[in-house]
């Protein structure tokens, strides 16, 4: 197998598209079996041997790979909902250089972009220029503020409050 026919064989497994209908796909792409340099069964032994190589390392080559990006030194900002069954998804994520106003209005109006309909509620920490941001695109959607960062601030407070008696 060519290198190009190995690196499809790896993304179609990445698409959830099996070994098989992979060999079928890229055949018919280039224009019938008799262009492509391994048989369906070719595919699978890729696809196995790939599989064996990753192991149950997976999660741990994407976190390795998110480590090597760290220096971008971007913030990363999901967009979380709540599904039928009332688990938590991810819908969306952003990447911002700087927080900032004008940073947030863009994700903000990005967001909205893609999606139109505004979100009945959402959830932030006590960043000012996200309230800022959100009280001017997203008017229609409760602001609230996440608890737990909420509580992670009060032993702090709570100990000052004890030192000013």
């Amino acid at each position: 197998m060519t290198q190009a026919e190995k690196m499809f064989v790896v993304k179609a497994s990445t698409m959830k598209l099996g070994a098989i209908r992979a060999h079928n796909l890229y055949s018919s792409m280039n224009g019938g079996a008799q262009y492509v340099h391994g048989t369906s069964d070719d595919f699978k032994n890729h696809t196995r041997d790939v599989n064996a190589f990753i192991g149950e390392s997976d999660a741990q080559m994407l976190i390795n790979k998110m480590e090597n990006r760290k220096k971008y030194d971007m913030v990363f900002v999901p967009f979380t909902g709540i599904d039928n069954h009332r688990k938590c998804m991810t819908v969306g994520p952003g990447l911002l250089l700087i927080e900032d106003t004008e940073a947030y209005t863009w994700l903000l109006r990005s967001f909205m972009t893609a999606y139109e309909k505004q979100p009945i509620m959402i959830v932030t920490d006590q960043d000012r220029g996200m309230k800022l941001v959100i009280e001017e695109v997203l008017t229609e959607s409760k602001h609230r503020l996440c608890m737990w960062h909420i509580m992670q601030k009060i032993p702090g407070k709570k100990s000052l409050e004890i030192g000013i008696f």
